[in-house]
């Protein structure tokens, strides 16, 4: 009796082992066939991708060749960046300044060209064009930007002649607030201080 029930026992064990083997399977088998869907839709993704990118380089290129008179040796490099914009790295500054001059021609064929600065040039910038801001409020004089310099009529001023003149204004400011702070008060009048006190006298007298 006691053997039959250990066989039993065995026998109960081994199926629940079998079953959970086989859920475990079916489990992993799930998982695999997910896994491999999503392999094939990154792969039909990245297919598009890739035809979009050499409609958009052909493109790109035609409209380049055709509006700013540029060569195909003159582009070093294109690319995507992410889903957004194509940035182009040219083989000389002189084409990038060619471009940038041209680049009214591609008016009404929904291409837009911008230089690509670094930091710290858009930091240059902002500061030249917050004081030629400022400047126009002032004056009615003849001024714009132009090679990271404020053209004000003929003469020009860099991102360190701003911020020389900036600094010693604040510190003109700052000296002025200083002298008004340790100027003394003027003295009161003796005549009115007797006046005052003659008063306060008659009145304590009522």
């Amino acid at each position: 009796m006691q053997i039959k029930i250990m066989e039993k026992l065995k026998e109960d064990i081994i199926e629940e082992l079998k079953n959970a083997i086989s859920a475990s399977e079916c489990r992993i088998l799930q998982k695999i066939d997910l896994v491999n869907e999503k392999i094939k839709e990154l792969e039909e993704e990245n297919k598009t991708l890739k035809e979009t990118v050499e409609h958009v380089h052909q493109t790109v290129k035609k409209k380049f060749y055709l509006f700013l008179d540029v060569k195909e040796s003159d582009i070093s490099d294109l690319y995507l960046i992410g889903r957004g914009p194509l940035k182009i790295e040219l083989t000389t500054k002189f084409t990038k300044v060619n471009i940038l001059r041209n680049c009214k021609k591609l008016k009404g064929t929904n291409i837009t060209i911008t230089s690509d600065l670094i930091k710290a040039q858009q930091e240059r910038n902002k500061i030249l064009a917050k004081r030629l801001k400022e400047i126009r409020k002032q004056t009615k004089d003849r001024c714009y930007i132009k090679g990271e310099k404020l053209y004000i009529n003929i003469k020009a001023y860099t991102v360190e002649d701003i911020s020389l003149e900036e600094k010693l204004e604040e510190e003109k400011r700052l000296s002025q607030k200083q002298k008004v702070i340790n100027t003394p008060s003027p003295p009161i009048p003796e005549e009115v201080f007797e006046s005052d006190c003659t008063k306060e006298a008659a009145h304590e007298r009522k």
